[in-house]
């Protein structure tokens, strides 16, 4: 395209997206608000609001691989455990290790991971940086049990003795 000749309407409809115009300076009452006090400044980035597509399937993909990650750990670090001779702490996880074998229990940790990012999703749909924090804080609450197991199993093979 020159400058010389107008643009096809495919090409009018991508500069007329490109051009898009900064926000206004506030005014009055607004010009001590900050960044994030604006109407939709918690709403996630445009190519991802609404419902879920193929284009952007989940809003944290990095924060869920570290998730699913740390939950595969715990279900390892809580076999390797009671191999050892210990056992599970949790009552609920205790009964689906004794019902359900590593197949159930791993069943029973992938069907919550899959709940909880679910929720995370739902959250990060309608306010983005909450939905963040509660997927950030799921990654931190499920490497306190791997640490411990990791601990005990370290106390475990240094020591020989049960960690209890």
């Amino acid at each position: 395209m020159s400058r010389e000749t107008d643009p096809s309407p495919e090409q009018a409809s991508t500069l007329v997206f490109l051009r898009v115009r900064p926000p206004a300076a506030p005014t009055g009452a607004d010009a001590g608000a900050t960044p994030g006090d604006e109407a939709g400044a918690d709403l996630p980035p445009p190519g991802q609001r609404g419902p879920w597509s193929m284009r952007h399937p989940v809003l944290y993909p990095w924060v869920y691989i570290w998730f699913v990650l740390l939950a595969a750990l715990d279900i390892i670090c809580t076999w390797k455990i009671i191999s050892l001779g210990g056992s599970e702490a949790n009552w609920l996880a205790d009964i689906v290790i004794r019902h359900g074998g590593v197949v159930g229990t791993s069943a029973y940790k992938f069907g919550l991971t899959v709940i909880i990012i679910l929720v995370c999703e739902f959250v990060g749909r309608r306010r983005y940086t909450t939905g963040r924090r509660l997927a950030k804080t799921a990654v931190w609450i499920t490497c306190i049990p791997v640490f411990v197991a990791l601990v005990q199993m370290m106390i475990v093979l240094r020591h020989g003795h049960d960690p209890h």
